[in-house]
């Protein structure tokens, strides 16, 4: 044998015993094979959970079979140093690699950290509940069987009211309101969740109702004898609404519904408001003859139940009643006599005579004008400027420096209102343009006097309508006027939706009657020595507290004192 040919053999030999060694050495220095390395993956991967959540700890073997196994993640800051996942998913669920040593046998598993379903499954509910009917409906119910970018979970409902909606949520006809229930059914990723919606099916038509409520009220009007006491409904027994009720006189309801019968036997109106739902209401008058209150109601009775009964509840502020007087501030007072005044912009010093026949069709039939000064109306608007600053000290120097400028200015009205003080800019005799229906004779403008309640942002608008009433319960005494005085005005411009915020929120009843008690505390409270002892914040109007800082159902004791009697009454805050 050639000697080249021999090396050749010798290299191929050593190369061949080199790669035996080599295979030996690494299955020595790895100490597993790459199949059982891949079983013992397999094993572990069929123990690791496809979601993690918010709170949940991730548990991982360190030894398998004796074999030691390593992790590393490509990102750590989800977990803390127990494996406890420390950070949620931002949208629905964040990957992670890990990367799994066994042996020298790499192995890259995924996971998926989910953010909090809870959490997740009340957005959906909030995206479903925003479409779905609140309150009172009336058609068939409009359900979302998805979520918009998401389309793992699964939504179903079931009706727990079938008789009334389905589970696809048709209306089935039915003559009453009816509470509903629809079991509304999430599930993602083996994770499920109930919810309960709930609203209520119409019965007939808020038109229908109407009809039935009024025809419901005449009977109870016509056989309803009308003693101390006696309650006005509040609802139709079957169809619901909402009645509210004042009196002419103001002193005969201050509840909505209560009638305290007057000192002494007469003819009045009672005035009703009837809703169902948002946009259906009337207004009713009727006239009653009212006997005089039984002896054992003496004034000091009357003003404890009057008392008790206004005092018993509070929404987020509170009126003391004890006889005080609105504070009207007069450094504003445009003087009569300067001659912008007595321009055309400002007319007719003197309020216009209006005639019995007009006050017949305005009021009702024999009405007689209560005063000498012609003033018919009580006319309430809101300034409708919100921002910061447009408080009543800033209209009162408005118009103070519009007046005794060169020209003038067209609109024009007597009071500006907020929730800490009260500015007269004119006298009450002047015909003032704040109605916009002109000189109409019997109008908001020549026999009415204006006031302005300030919106703006920094006041306190609940607490405005208590000075303002305070302000129009002096003013109606002032003139002899009653409840039915009191005028919006949009009731002289139907285009004008003003008070628009008090409209808007159908809180016009609730406004008179926050004057009806400031005229009772005026004209009844005031031959009383009343006072108050409270530990709750006080607002700048006298007699005025702050319940802001209380929880719905909590109770604050007043001690309240009549002429040196004392008795506790319990406020509840709503």
């Amino acid at each position: 044998m050639k000697l080249k040919n021999v090396m050749i053999y010798i290299f191929i030999f050593l190369s061949f015993g080199v790669l035996l060694l080599s295979y030996g050495c690494e299955n020595i220095s790895s100490g597993i094979s790459k199949t059982d390395a891949e079983n013992i993956y397999n094993e572990i991967s069929n123990e690791i959970p496809e979601y993690l959540y918010l709170g949940e700890k991730l548990e991982l073997p360190d030894k398998y079979n004796g074999e030691n196994i390593t992790y590393t993640f490509d990102q750590t800051d989800y977990f803390n140093e127990n494996m406890v996942v420390i950070k949620e998913g931002l949208s629905s669920h964040i990957v992670i690699n890990i990367d799994i040593l066994i042996g020298k046998h790499h192995f890259t598993h995924k996971i998926k950290i989910h953010q909090n379903m809870e959490k997740y499954f009340e957005k959906v509910l909030s995206y479903i509940s925003g479409k779905f009917p609140s309150g009172v409906y009336a058609k068939d119910a409009s359900l979302y069987y998805s979520y918009p970018g998401d389309k793992e979970i699964s939504i179903s409902y079931k009706s727990l009211n079938p008789e009334y909606v389905t589970d696809e949520g048709k209306r089935i006809s039915h003559d009453f309101d009816e509470d509903v229930v629809l079991q509304c059914t999430l599930s993602k990723n083996g994770v499920t969740h109930v919810e309960d919606i709930r609203f209520i099916s119409m019965g007939i038509s808020y038109e229908e109702r109407m009809e039935i409520a009024l025809e419901y009220i005449d009977d109870f009007f016509k056989n309803t004898e009308f003693v101390e006491g006696v309650e006005l409904p509040t609802n139709h027994p079957l169809y619901g609404g909402r009645f509210r009720w004042i009196a002419e006189d103001p002193t005969i309801i201050y509840d909505y519904k209560t009638i305290h019968l007057p000192k002494e036997t007469k003819t009045t109106h009672i005035i009703g408001e009837i809703m169902f739902g948002s946009t259906e209401r009337e207004i009713l008058v009727y006239e009653v003859d009212l006997q005089k209150r039984p002896d054992y109601i003496t004034d000091e009775v009357y003003v404890k139940t009057f008392l008790e009964t206004v005092l018993s509840s509070v929404d987020d502020y509170l009126t003391l009643y004890d006889g005080s007087k609105a504070d009207i501030n007069t450094e504003y007072l445009i003087d009569e006599n300067i001659k912008a005044v007595n321009n055309s912009y400002y007319t007719d010093i003197v309020r216009p005579t209006v005639p019995q026949e007009k006050l017949d069709k305005l009021l009702y039939e024999g009405y007689t004008m209560p005063n000498d000064e012609n003033v018919l109306w009580i006319v309430v608007h809101e300034t409708g400027m919100s921002y910061a600053g447009d408080d009543a000290l800033l209209l009162a120097k408005y118009q103070y420096n519009i007046a005794y400028g060169e020209e003038g200015r067209e609109a024009s009205w007597g009071y500006t209102v907020d929730e800490h003080s009260i500015y007269q800019s004119f006298p009450d005799t002047y015909r003032l343009w704040h109605a916009t229906d002109g000189k109409t004779i019997g109008g908001g403008n020549t026999n009415g006097i204006g006031i302005e309640m300030c919106v703006n942002r920094d006041g306190i608008y609940n607490v405005s309508m208590l000075n303002n009433a305070r302000l129009m319960a002096g003013l109606l005494y002032k003139y002899g006027l009653g409840m039915m005085n009191m005028k919006q005005h949009s009731d002289f411009y139907i285009y004008k939706s003003c008070p628009e915020i008090m409209r808007a929120d159908r809180r016009w009843y609730e406004y008179l009657t926050l004057i009806e008690r400031e005229y009772i505390s005026q004209t009844i409270l005031s031959n009383f020595k009343i006072e108050y002892s409270i530990d709750m914040p006080k607002m700048a109007i006298d007699g005025v507290y702050d319940f802001t800082s209380l929880e719905s159902g909590q109770s604050v004791d007043i001690i309240v004192s009549i002429n040196g009697d004392e008795f506790i009454i319990t406020t509840t805050k709503k």
